[in-house]
């Protein structure tokens, strides 16, 4: 946002709220069509930063028939949000987001879609509601009374008295008809939600069980649709669960045909699919042994790389696609070698699969510049906009903070608002305990659905908080009055749905799959496709959660099946039809297969994106807001498909591998680069290998260098001293001592990656330093130098604790809530900047001190009093 546009939010929400008849028209009088009534309602929070409610965004519900084929009997409320164009000239069609699920719903996650529909919104604007049973229009269908009797459960989430008590209930109701919570009624809900909106035509985009509503609403409710994007495509002749590991099957056969295409990985791992299944398969007989952490290797720990590498937390971080070639034969290596090394294997799982990444180090590595003038002002333009991403970020917080602040004032009476913003900042030590933060979510749910006295609140807090924290809720709630009470649990019970959001999202899901697509999928259909698959023991990963559904929960359900369900559905209707190679829950071969009755249909399959490749592929982004500009325009076949994947990683031992080869061929060599030199002789040092078996770059300098073979010989000592105190440890010795070694391994295999780095002596010593501050700081091989406490964004539970060692490269360990890492401190244009993994630092510049922790965006902190 620039200055004016953050003045025009700071002033609308500080003043008078606004009429959102000024700006929605009769949307915000009851809507465009008397058939399906609207009444507004506050959004779920949080919106986008920039939002306005009233202005430029909207929420409410918009009345439905249950039955369309009988409209005047029961209704259902859809939750819906209306989300102006931010052109003052829109098009007259608006685009529609079908969710997926089915169940998830999207009134939750505002703030994120806002981002992502952002480039739509220059031109139109943009709806979405919640799908009957669904998010937050889940209404009657969300088995209330088992609910609300065993909120206990549903805050931990599944459980079977859980599902048996919600499925009797629901078919038990009078108050509701299940059969009519399906595809067909959903479809129906679509033009008549839009028509209420106040819009003839449309645009629409279905991301998985979306895509499925999508088709459906092309064959069975197409008026006024003038284009569609389907994404992670479910077409509904497609046996979803049936084919339930056929995702997973196809992205494997994906990197396997990838890696095939490419000279180089074919070269270093030949037959890549052949060696994924000999592992898989001595997996599953128990034959696959990684001796040096003492477990045996499941089927499922091997094929985790899949869904981790398309886990949509990491899109921002670089693609783990590169490594999986190596990882495949590493895992396969274990079959005849235990003891065998597995660097890559170490490397990610060192990282936790969130491969380390730094654009600024990048750039700098990159960069083609020699004149002084302009490597100083290259360094300027880091610095600043590094600076100015701190300062959106703290923009970010401040107005966000003053929207709560402001709805906590229009919600709560006084003293109820007060209680709310103490507890809140009580809760912050809780929450970093998962056993804590889930017995409070309990209790909180129990305790807004209970009897909403004075005393039951004054019982939550005694059980929950102790100390001035106590006291000083207590005496909150002894001087608020009995409205200021039933203010507090009136606006609380808002929070109650989100404790037991994900148990109801999945029971959501079971009364549309559940009653109209079994029988049409069974647990023998499940096998029989399983067997047929390239990687039969893909199904790993799906096993117990289709068996679940199909064998326990399924049987719970009348079945309502209807007759053209299964068939390909036929249209003239301009259609996008996108599929992402990473995708886990849908193949990306449907995007294809999904257009077989479309006569005016394009289908693209999108390189290194997961299920929503519009949300992992700016470019696949591009070409839906490009399609749906002009449905007409016909794209290249390559668009966004061609130089995506990045080149794969030749492991070093590939490499190690083929020199051994070469030099069994060749003549006997004479005395060579791996013998120590004068240098280290003349010293009487030698590092702590035998240089005679030295290989990589890096360890042949070593042996050629003294000060380098002495810092080699000091993390020796390091790492002993630490391999002790693992093993000294009076729970968990034993595994903690393998992790360590483990992660001394990935270490090893990052240093001899230094042979790529411009001056590798530098890289080399670089990495013994790190390494070095590593293990003192996080086995307290020395006593810390200093010890400071420092309270995060404005709260003091938001903490970190900072132990500081005086190692060579000075180190620190950081505790940040249950996490800890461990950092040491690298060049820096301002301050002193320790820098960890998984992107986290911390920061000393003057009186300021900036935390960044997983998520990547700084904190401010202060010493804590």
């Amino acid at each position: 946002m620039d200055f004016r546009e953050i003045i025009t939010v700071l002033a609308a929400l500080s003043g008078e709220p606004v009429d959102p008849s000024d700006h929605f028209g009769a949307v915000a009088t009851g809507g465009h069509n008397p058939e399906a009534p609207v009444a507004l309602a506050p959004c779920p929070q949080p919106v986008g930063i920039s939002e306005i409610e009233g202005e430029t965004i909207v929420c409410g519900t918009v009345s439905v028939p249950e039955n369309h084929d009988d409209p005047v009997d029961r209704r259902v409320d859809l939750l819906f949000t209306f989300m102006k164009s931010h052109s003052q000239v829109p098009e007259a069609d608006p685009f529609l987001y079908l969710h997926g699920g089915p169940g998830s719903g999207n009134m939750n996650g505002l703030q994120g879609f806002a981002g992502v529909f952002d480039g739509i919104r220059q031109t139109r604007d943009v709806i979405m509601f919640d799908q009957r049973a669904a998010g937050l229009s889940t209404g009657d269908a969300e088995c209330s009374v088992t609910v609300n009797s065993l909120v206990d459960e549903a805050v931990v989430g599944l459980s079977e008295s859980l599902v048996i008590g919600c499925a009797q209930e629901l078919q038990e109701s009078e108050d509701i008809k299940l059969q009519h919570y399906n595809t067909l009624q959903n479809a129906r809900d679509v033009p008549l939600v839009m028509s209420t909106l106040g819009y003839d035509t449309y645009n629409l985009l279905g991301i998985s069980y979306g895509s499925k509503l999508a088709l459906e609403v092309m064959r069975s409710a197409p008026e006024g649709l003038r284009s569609v994007v389907i994404d992670g495509v479910a077409p509904p002749w497609i046996a979803l669960y049936d084919t339930g590991a056929v995702p997973l099957n196809d992205s494997i056969v994906r990197l396997v045909e990838d890696c095939a295409a490419d000279s180089a990985c074919d070269a270093a791992y030949p037959n890549l699919g052949d060696v994924l299944n000999t592992a898989l398969e001595a997996a599953e007989a128990g034959d696959l042994i990684h001796n040096r952490s003492g477990t045996a290797i499941s089927p499922q720990a091997i094929l985790n790389m899949f869904p981790e590498r398309a886990d949509g937390t990491k899109i921002s971080l670089p693609s783990l696609t590169p490594y999986m070639p190596a990882m495949i034969y590493e895992w396969a290596r274990l079959v005849d070698d235990p003891d065998a090394a597995t660097p890559t294997l170490d490397f990610v799982g060192e990282n936790r699969y969130r491969l380390p990444s730094d654009p600024v180090n990048d750039l700098r590595v990159k960069a083609q510049v020699s004149d002084p003038e302009a490597e100083t002002l290259l360094e300027l333009a880091i610095s600043e906009a590094t600076r100015i991403r701190e300062t959106d970020h703290e923009l970010d917080l401040t107005i966000r903070g003053f929207r709560e602040a402001i709805q906590r004032e229009r919600e709560f009476t006084p003293l109820a608002a007060l209680l709310d913003r103490e507890l809140t900042r009580a809760s912050g030590v809780i929450f970093g305990d998962s056993a804590l933060a889930v017995s409070l979510a309990r209790d909180f749910a129990v305790l807004v659905d209970g009897d909403r006295s004075r005393a039951s609140l004054s019982e939550f807090v005694a059980g929950h908080y102790d100390g001035a924290a106590a006291e000083r809720l207590q005496a909150l709630v002894a001087a608020m009055s009995d409205a200021e009470v039933s203010s507090f649990f009136e606006a609380s019970s808002k929070s109650l749905d989100t404790t037991v959001y994900g148990f109801v999202s999945l029971f959501d899901l079971y009364i549309y799959a559940c009653q109209e697509d079994v029988p049409f999928n069974t647990m023998e259909g499940y096998r029989e496709v399983n067997a047929s698959l390239e990687f039969p023991l893909s199904s790993a990963n799906w096993d117990g959660a289709v068996g679940l559904m199909l064998d326990n929960v399924c049987p719970l359900f009348e079945q309502h099946p209807r007759e053209n369900w299964q068939e390909v559905v036929e249209s003239d209707i301009p259609t996008l039809s996108l599929g992402g190679t990473w995708d886990q829950q849908t193949s990306f071969n449907w995007a294809v297969e999904a257009t077989r009755g479309l006569s005016n249909a394009q289908a693209f399959i999108i390189p290194e994106a997961g299920h929503g490749a519009i949300i992992y592929s700016r470019c696949a982004r591009d070409m839906m807001e490009s399609f749906v500009n002009d449905p007409s325009r016909k794209f290249a076949p390559e668009t966004c498909t061609e130089g995506v994947t990045p080149p794969f990683i030749i492991a070093d031992w590939v490499q190690e591998a083929a020199a051994t080869a070469e030099e069994a061929s060749a003549p006997a060599a004479t005395a060579g680069d791996s013998e120590p030199t004068a240098d280290t002789e003349v010293a009487g040092l030698s590092p702590s290998f035998d240089c005679d078996a030295a290989t990589s770059s890096a360890e042949k300098l070593i042996c050629t260098d003294a000060d380098l073979a002495m810092l080699d010989l000091r993390l020796a000592d390091r790492f002993a001293a630490a391999v002790d105190a693992a093993e000294g440890l009076d729970v968990g010795a034993d595994e903690a001592a393998a992790t360590l070694r483990a992660y001394q391994r990935g270490w090893l295999s990052g240093r001899d990656e230094c042979w790529k780095a411009n001056d590798l002596r530098m890289c080399v010593a670089d990495a013994y330093l790190r390494r070095e501050g590593q293990l003192v700081a996080e086995w307290f091989l020395e006593e810390p130098t200093e010890v400071v406490s420092y309270a995060c964004d404005g709260n003091p539970a938001n903490e970190v604790t900072a132990y500081y060692f005086a190692t060579e490269r000075p180190s620190a360990r950081l505790e940040y809530g249950d996490s800890v890492d461990t950092a040491t401190v690298i060049p820096s244009d301002s301050g002193t900047r320790y820098e960890g993994t998984f992107g986290h630092s911390l920061t000393l510049d003057g009186d300021t001190v900036t935390l960044v922790w997983s998520d990547g965006t700084p904190m401010t902190c202060v010493p804590a009093s």
